[in-house]
């Protein structure tokens, strides 16, 4: 999926990140993802759902690496090809970004890194 359908369909705002993983031109990003902040929403599913972002042809990673705690998406800008992702350790009261070149992203429901 091209990144601009990607973010346009998705709110990530509040979702938690609990592990970044960089694997030659593959970024995936493990997330207790926000269902019930989606436009598609169903209230009788689950308000939460773990899913790993996953992104294809990334380069130029700036940012924290593996496992972290549960660091929550403050927001997301899209650039062209540069994601920057706004995050919030909130036991610690500290702010962090993470950035990256993309050329495709897409949701996984099944394997989490």
């Amino acid at each position: 999926m091209t990144l601009d359908s990607f973010f346009s369909t998705c709110d990530f705002h509040d979702s938690l990140i609990s592990n970044i993983n960089l694997n030659e031109d593959r970024i995936v990003i493990t997330v207790d993802f926000c269902a019930w902040r989606q436009d598609d929403y169903v209230e009788t599913e689950p308000e939460t759902e773990r899913v790993s972002l996953i992104f294809e042809d990334a380069s130029d990673y700036d940012g924290v690496l593996g496992a972290i705690d549960d660091y929550s998406i403050l927001d997301v800008d899209l650039n062209g090809n540069v994601v920057t992702f706004n995050l919030c350790d909130d036991l610690n009261d500290a702010y962090y970004q993470i950035r990256f070149r993309a050329g495709s992203a897409r949701f996984d429901r099944g394997s989490f890194d």
